[in-house]
């Protein structure tokens, strides 16, 4: 039985990554790294939704040590890498090390026996594996980024990848899971990409409406709007934007004809979308301003189509993390149209921010 122990232990051993078994000595127990995963704030395979993240989902992790004594804060420019890019995936039942209800990479990495680690992990794997890196300078680095803008890709089903990121600082071993797992590293992801979604209504209910005027959208459009930037965690933002794109939704054989009760109707389904301002832009990332095209029939009357700019001087960039709700209000007194950005928190959606941005 003892040789059989000590095969086994060997065995783990040659298992765990040669980055980790370099820069610190593993702990006396051997206790395996495991992650203890929540989620911030978009569960589908695009847009992930609420604050419990799919487990059929891997995601990837970085992580350096540092001696004890020293902190991320102060002194990141000493750190030593001890995991390097490994895939990490939930493993429900248990396998070699591991304890079942799981998360873990398949190279088997130890807590080392004293200081500290800091964890950088990012979803999803399989999109970014390629073209992402991390340094103790810049932290996540994602370069060039392209995203696919189509109308309807942050819905339930949709193809759109919602990139989520977390950082774990000073960690000296797992930590109590509050989402059900077994104890591991707490990784706690947050979007940094945003949605745009449009929906249209009347500007009364029927009861204030004595002409039972109404309308039909027949399209709506975005115009001059980036696909293509870079992005690092330790700035928080993304930069370098380019290639643009104009998505376009075209309600073919059901144009929504909107409710005479006043409720909103969805044109345009939820996108997910590369963070940007919403201004004019000259040098290497010229375009106009983005700016919204809505295509619309009144009752009764021409197909007509009105085109307004997104920035209204008090909304003037999409951050990560959020969801643009645009509302287009029709009148039903007179011949205007108004428009309205509701900004919500993507988890929570509270935080409203209603702007009329233009009559």
């Amino acid at each position: 039985m003892l040789t059989k122990a000590i095969k086994i232990r060997v065995l783990a051993a040659a298992l765990t990554s040669c980055v980790s078994n370099q820069v610190a000595p593993p702990v006396p127990e051997d206790i395996p790294i495991t992650y203890s995963v929540l989620q911030k704030s978009m569960a589908t395979r695009s847009a992930v939704t609420g604050t419990t993240y799919p487990q059929n989902v891997p995601f990837g992790s970085f992580a350096y040590y540092l001696p004890s004594g020293k902190t991320w804060r102060d002194n990141k420019s000493e750190a030593q890498l001890y995991i390097n890019n490994n895939k990490v995936a939930y493993d429900k039942d248990g396998t070699n090390s591991f304890a079942p209800n799981s998360w873990h990479s398949e190279i088997v990495h130890y807590w080392p026996k004293t200081g500290t680690l800091t964890f950088f992990s990012y979803s999803p794997f399989e999109k970014l594996q390629g073209v992402i890196s991390c340094s103790k300078e810049n932290g996540l680095k994602i370069d060039s980024w392209t995203a696919a803008m189509n109308p309807g890709d942050a819905a339930e089903g949709g193809t759109g990848v919602d990139l989520m990121i977390a950082q774990s600082v000073n960690q000296s071993g797992n930590s109590a899971s509050a989402s059900g797992y077994h104890p591991g590293v707490p990784t706690k992801f947050q979007h940094i990409c945003c949605q745009v979604e449009v929906q249209a209504k009347l500007s009364a209910a029927e009861d204030d409406n004595k002409d039972k005027k109404t309308y039909t959208v027949n399209s709506v459009s975005f115009n001059n709007l980036w696909t293509k930037a870079n992005y690092s965690s330790n700035v928080g933002t993304w930069i370098g934007h380019s290639d643009l794109k104009h998505p376009s939704y075209t309600i073919n054989g059901t144009e929504v004809q909107l409710d005479l009760n006043g409720s909103p109707s969805k044109v345009f389904p939820s996108m997910i979308v590369i963070p940007q301002n919403l201004l004019e832009a000259s040098g290497s990332s010229a375009r106009e301003a983005p700016s919204i095209t809505i295509e619309y029939t009144p009752k009764g009357g021409d197909r007509t189509t009105v085109t307004k700019l997104l920035a209204n001087g008090h909304n003037d960039i999409w951050r990560p993390g959020k969801k643009y709700v645009i509302t287009i209000i029709f009148s039903v007194d007179e011949a205007y149209i108004e428009f309205g950005t509701s900004v919500n928190d993507w988890e929570t959606g509270v935080n409203p921010d209603d702007i009329t941005i233009g009559n």
